[in-house]
């Protein structure tokens, strides 16, 4: 319980220094701020990214609509407080999936105590350090699937039953990989049978789902087809298994292991949470075998789920009252990691020493017209209150990932000095080196055609158009 309460006291506490005081920017948060400035502008979300500039915005819509809506009600504007609003909505987003799996428990005949662990076990997961409270899509998504789960839960009929649609279609339509929550209450409903249940489910779930997705499409002309479903078609990258395997034995080993507990110690009638952990699963696996995936942020789903099973076992430890000693000495051990995090979590957090060092760079980026081509830490952009194109969320990116990028539309992009200027990034590691890790003899090439070297820095280099 230490070890829990620890882990929710650091999470909280590091919520309120890096939303109050930005830290360096994930990578979704760049596209969330851009496209959420554009929503609230009147300009489209989905853009094709063959085009100026060329920024591809790979994820579904409910998230950037739902911060536009509060920007726009609030009259938030600059791109530093709509990061501030997105960090905020995903840590409401946190806190109420906490709330949900509460909610889930006591709906699986746990009591409150019970139900308040498994609410710690989820918060205190070294996994939210950041996850938890970052401009992302993936934390509403799984609190649309917990309230998915949830409202199945209460009722497999009436009022209930559609919300749980409504949930899992805006789970899906938040993020991708959350489609699991509708395969898992399918089954559930066909293993309680309720076969016309599974068959309206499925029907609603999808003449709804694709209505939304061609009115989207007709919006967009196009755009959103390009952006949600070929920018996301990768070949499948066998290396990347070191990443999952790196994820489950780092930082979700107590959570694997009470998932393994769950699957044997609990019966049939918790057949949804254990359809829902085994696609969820299965869906992190196959998204992180993708080239170019594997995030943290795919395991999400897991550890919800996870702490949704662990307040049915924490109910079988204090019911077997002869072995209450031997089962409660094996779940300690089973949360050491959370104590073992928070005490890491002291001695190395998120620094942000150099994070106003580069007051010149900014007041320089708040004078240039037009878009900054940016490889440097995206903090920058957002303190300069500039739009921006980072490598990795181009067009060139997406080319360069596939392995199918050539110098010709390299060129294309840079030839007509729409770019106000362009900045990259040389690590530490590659300070004493040549030049930025980043840019290519192909890239080089391209540049020097089009734009000077403006400057040299420690840091960076800085090139402007050559006119």
């Amino acid at each position: 319980m230490l070890g829990l309460y620890m882990g929710v006291v650091f999470f909280l506490s590091s919520a309120y220094r890096e939303i109050s005081i930005p830290y360096d920017l994930m990578g979704m948060e760049q596209i969330t701020v851009f496209f959420t400035d554009h929503l609230v502008k009147g300009q489209p979300l989905y853009e094709n990214f063959c085009n100026f500039p060329y920024l591809i915005n790979p994820y579904p819509p409910v998230y950037f609509f739902i911060t536009a809506l509060i920007a726009k009600l609030c009259g938030i504007q600059s791109f530093f407080n709509l990061l501030v609003l997105s960090r905020l909505l995903t840590l409401a987003a946190t806190l109420l999936a906490a709330f949900a799996i509460f909610k889930i428990s006591r709906r699986l005949q746990c009591n409150n105590i019970v139900s308040g662990m498994a609410s710690l076990i989820f918060l205190a997961n070294p996994l939210l350090y950041r996850l938890g409270y970052v401009g992302r899509s993936d934390m509403i998504a799984c609190l649309f699937s917990l309230l998915a789960i949830y409202s199945i839960l209460k009722g497999r009929r009436g009022l209930y039953f559609y919300l749980s649609v409504i949930f899992a279609l805006l789970a899906i339509y938040s993020r991708q990989q959350y489609i699991s929550v509708f395969i898992s209450i399918v089954i559930y409903l066909l293993c309680t049978h309720q076969r016309k249940q599974a068959i309206k489910f499925t029907a609603y779930y999808l003449s709804v789902g694709l209505a939304f997705f061609i009115w989207l499409n007709y919006i967009t002309n196009g755009s959103a087809y390009l952006n949600l479903v070929i920018a996301n078609i990768g070949s499948f990258d066998p290396s990347n298994s070191q990443v999952i395997w790196f994820f489950m034995l780092s930082l979700l080993p107590s959570n694997l292991i009470l998932i393994v507990l769950a699957m044997f110690i609990l019966k049939r009638e918790y057949v949804l949470l254990k359809a829902y952990v085994l696609f969820s699963f299965i869906m992190v696996v196959v998204t992180s075998l993708k080239v170019g995936g594997g995030g943290p942020n795919y395991w999400l789903e897991v550890l919800a789920i996870s702490a949704v099973m662990s307040g049915p076992i924490i109910e079988r430890i204090l019911f077997y009252r002869k072995r209450n000693l031997i089962y409660l000495m094996l779940f300690s051990i089973l949360l050491f990691p959370y104590v073992r995090y928070s005490i890491a979590w002291l001695r190395g957090r998120f620094a942000a020493e150099d994070f106003y060092e580069r007051e010149a760079l900014v007041k320089f980026i708040r004078n240039i017209k037009g878009y900054v081509w940016y490889d440097l830490s995206l903090d920058v952009f957002i303190l300069a209150d500039k739009p921006v194109v980072n490598t990795a969320w181009t067009s060139y990116g997406l080319l360069v990932r596939r392995g199918r990028c050539d110098d010709s539309f390299l060129v294309s992009m840079l030839k007509d000095k729409k770019f106000g200027c362009i900045i990259f990034y040389i690590p530490p590691d590659r300070q004493r080196l040549k030049g930025p890790k980043y840019l290519t003899e192909n890239m080089q090439r391209a540049i020097d055609n089009n734009y000077v070297l403006h400057k040299k820095a420690k840091e960076y280099w800085l090139f402007l158009p050559s006119d």
